[in-house]
């Protein structure tokens, strides 16, 4: 399943770095930068551990994180399974900022069940529409869809009831 139609609308293809196991989609300006993954890895027995690892490990080779600019992305992870450790997947969807790139929303792709599963950030933000869009192509392909929103840490909870901005509401999705 190819998911090219939504990920290009607010992002761009970048083949160069592209490859068969990894496909990197990117926007960036002087304020803004974001990038979606979508990662088919070879040896699809792996541990969610070493794909997180791998994920990390490509993004920061990669791409240069701006203190000025920050950035976002999402992570579309396709295997036959779910790997035994899939809970700790939650561990890594950031909330909030993080200086090597902030972790926003991860879908779980598993091809031989037809089941994905997604996790975002509890934060809007500029690939929050991706997510949403990429969920409801699964669904209509027929997936079981689940997911589920990480929420505030204390230190966001205290904050956001101090001054409540916008980007600060939840992901408008229910599962």
């Amino acid at each position: 399943m190819s998911l090219d139609d939504i990920l290009s609308r607010k992002l761009k293809r970048i083949d160069a770095i592209s490859n068969v196991e990894s496909v990197f989609w990117e926007h960036k300006t002087l304020n803004i930068h974001r990038v979606v993954l979508e990662y088919r890895p070879k040896d699809r027995s792996k541990k969610y551990a070493e794909s997180s690892a791998f994920v990390r490990s490509e993004l920061a080779q990669r791409f240069k994180c701006s203190w000025w600019r920050g950035m976002g992305f999402g992570v579309v992870l396709y295997t036959d399974s779910p790997p035994e450790d899939i809970a700790i997947c939650v561990d890594d969807i950031d909330g909030r900022e993080n200086p090597k790139g902030t972790w926003q929303w991860s879908i779980f792709v598993f091809s031989s069940s037809r089941v994905a599963i997604a996790v975002h950030m509890w934060a809007n933000g500029y690939l929050s529409e991706v997510y949403l869009q990429a969920i409801k192509r699964f669904e209509s392909e027929g997936y079981k869809m689940a997911s589920y929103k990480k929420e505030k840490d204390k230190l966001m909870e205290f904050l956001a009831r101090l001054h409540p901005l916008a980007e600060f509401t939840n992901v408008s999705r229910s599962t």
